[in-house]
């Protein structure tokens, strides 16, 4: 049987891993240069590349905060999907769906406490 440090390494190892798969996936609404041609199908296809990621991936790696603003992201692009299914999404809904994806990848980094400051050498 592992010992416990053997567990919580390959847990970070997994989870950097499928963070980072579920990061690049979120890229297409960046915030600079920002997309002029993302489309409602887009974002339908994003939505369910998430939930892909989620239930075959990375799903089992998120902490509690990171899976509360996973679902946030989740539910805001299925609130706007509820009306609008086709064509160039608006400027209002990019930007709605934008600050949702970017609080998952600040959580995300916030899991991996990979935006600390580095330590200081003596």
């Amino acid at each position: 049987m592992p010992d416990v440090t053997t567990i919580v390494i390959y847990a970070l190892v997994g989870a950097v891993v499928s963070y980072k798969i579920l990061w690049k996936k979120t890229e297409l609404l960046p915030k600079w240069p920002r997309s002029a041609t993302v489309t409602y199908e887009q974002l339908t296809h994003l939505s369910e590349q998430m939930r892909d990621w989620y239930f075959n991936e990375g799903g089992i790696y998120l902490s509690a905060k990171s899976r509360k603003t996973y679902g946030d992201a989740q539910e805001a692009i299925q609130a706007v999907l509820e009306h609008h299914n086709k064509g160039p999404i608006t400027t209002r809904h990019y930007d709605e769906i934008k600050d949702k994806l970017s609080s998952l990848r600040t959580q995300l980094t916030n899991d991996l406490l990979s935006r600390r400051s580095a330590p200081r050498l003596p």
